[in-house]
């Protein structure tokens, strides 16, 4: 068995909870690429 290996049936998603809960996440500001771009300047000089 391998780590990935599922025990049982998938479970259907409740669309309404799921974009409920996505409503309340804050949005990422800046994206990924651009913060660790001014982590690696910002230590470089």
């Amino acid at each position: 068995m391998n780590a990935t290996a599922r025990l049982g049936p998938l479970k259907p998603i409740d669309l309404a909870k799921l974009q409920a809960l996505a409503a309340d996440m804050p949005a990422q500001p800046p994206a990924a690429a651009d913060f660790i771009r001014s982590m690696r300047d910002g230590d470089r000089y």
